[in-house]
């Protein structure tokens, strides 16, 4: 009786310390749960904070950003859509809708200020280099989320897609200037040079651009024509 009871508490004990231990063991598990939700959420807050006071630097000097071959953004450029679109907003709005008014000049101002940060990135980065810069590539270097991107090109926007963007704003003006400043270079070297992988891309690219061929607009560089008869794109 006694070997009997003493084997019954010997296995009741054996049960108790199992179920605590697996207590213990949940609980570990879900303290590194918690650990890891609380890193990630620090780490998606600093990138936060870390990309609000670059575009604050940006804002503040955006005269920094560019050189030379590119124009530059000026503040008074910022400012006249701003200004059209509110102007424009004030005359198909009713008086008493200042709030309305606010938000919409807000939102241009966020809008102007997320293009800037593209800017800025794509020249810092070179990433018009990239034969295909995707949607992808470029919010992962900017910080802003591909359908904010997404949005800030389309049919009311200067550029209608990002392809179209990087071709028109960097790749195109910095084949121009090689043109001018390294007429030693082959067309095909400097394309390539420039981002374009395939002659075909560029090709086109470049006659929807200047209306006609590099080699023709080389031979007017020869000739000391193409700054009378060729402004390059904005």
């Amino acid at each position: 009786m006694n070997v009997t009871c003493f084997v019954s508490y010997y296995a009741i004990i054996n049960v108790a310390v199992s179920i605590i231990l697996v207590v213990l063991l949940a609980f570990a598990i879900y303290s590194q749960h918690q650990r890891k939700v609380i890193l990630r959420k620090n780490r998606i807050l600093a990138r936060k904070v870390e990309l609000t006071n670059h575009l604050m630097n940006i804002i503040k000097d955006t005269a920094t950003i560019y050189t030379s071959d590119l124009p530059p953004i000026t503040p008074e450029k910022i400012k006249k859509p701003i200004t059209e679109m509110t102007d424009r907003n004030e005359t198909e709005t009713p008086a008493d809708s200042k709030p309305a008014k606010k938000l919409i000049k807000a939102q241009l101002e966020r809008e102007t200020q997320l293009k800037l940060l593209v800017e800025e990135t794509v020249k810092r980065e070179k990433l018009y280099l990239h034969e295909r810069l995707s949607y992808k590539e470029l919010s992962a270097a900017t910080g802003i989320s591909q359908l904010r991107l997404h949005s800030l090109f389309g049919e009311e926007h200067t550029y209608m897609n990002l392809n179209e963007y990087v071709n028109r704003r960097f790749r195109i003006p910095l084949v121009l200037q090689m043109f001018s400043e390294h007429p030693e270079y082959t067309v095909e070297a400097i394309a390539r040079e420039c981002g374009y992988q395939n002659m075909k891309t560029f090709f086109n690219w470049f006659h929807r651009e200047m209306g006609m061929t590099p080699r023709e607009y080389c031979k007017m560089l020869d000739e000391g024509q193409a700054e009378e008869k060729i402004t390059p794109p904005i």
